[in-house]
C-alpha cells in the first residue's frame, strides 16, 4: 500500500522545467503504482488485483491527460488543452 501510494506521489515531484525527465518521472509512477496496486488485493482475489491495477491506471493516466503534457506517443502529445501541448526532447 505504501509503494501504491509512493507511485501515485511520484509525478507531483517531477521538474516541469525538463519535459523529458519528467515524462520518465511520470511513467515510472504509473508503473509502482499500477503493480503495486495489484499486489494489495492479489492473494485472495487476483480479479480485484486486476481490476484495482486498472482503475489507478485510469485515474493517472485521465489526470496526466488534463493536467500535463506527459503523455506522448509516437512523437505527438495528447493533452486536453493547448497550453500542455508544449514539446519537449523525443524519449
Amino acid at each position: 500500500m505504501v509503494a501504491t501510494f509512493a507511485g501515485l506521489v511520484l509525478p507531483i515531484f517531477a521538474p516541469r522545467n525538463d519535459i523529458a525527465l519528467a515524462r520518465r518521472i511520470f511513467w515510472s509512477g504509473v508503473g509502482v503504482a499500477v503493480v503495486s496496486a495489484f499486489f494489495i488485493a492479489f492473494p485472495p482475489d487476483w480479479q480485484s488485483g486486476v481490476q484495482l491495477s486498472a482503475l489507478v491506471a485510469f485515474m493517472m493516466l485521465g489526470t496526466a491527460y488534463f493536467t500535463s503534457p506527459y503523455l506522448k506517443f509516437r512523437g505527438k502529445i495528447h493533452a486536453a488543452y493547448r497550453v500542455g501541448r508544449r514539446g519537449g526532447r523525443p524519449i
